[in-house]
């Protein structure tokens, strides 16, 4: 709930201070069910963690980034 994850998979990244950073696909191998790359073009979830290491714990915290996951639904 506190990520807004509906699908799965879906990952979170969390700043220092418990803030959302990113939510959203882990990259974007998958463009719809069924559909697939053979390789991932963009690497959200690595980019989302460089971007938090490199902000450091003096930054001023952004919005949240989020992109739409491909998955199965997680059920309430």
């Amino acid at each position: 709930d506190y990520t807004g994850a509906s699908v799965t998979p879906s990952v979170a990244v969390l700043r220092s201070d418990d803030s959302l950073a990113y939510a959203g696909r882990i990259d974007d191998r998958y463009a719809a069910l069924g559909v697939s790359r053979a390789i991932a073009t963009r690497h959200d979830l690595e980019d989302a963690v460089r971007g938090v290491l490199s902000a450091g714990a003096s930054a001023t915290p952004t919005p949240a980034t989020r992109t739409a996951a491909v998955g199965c639904t997680i059920a309430p």
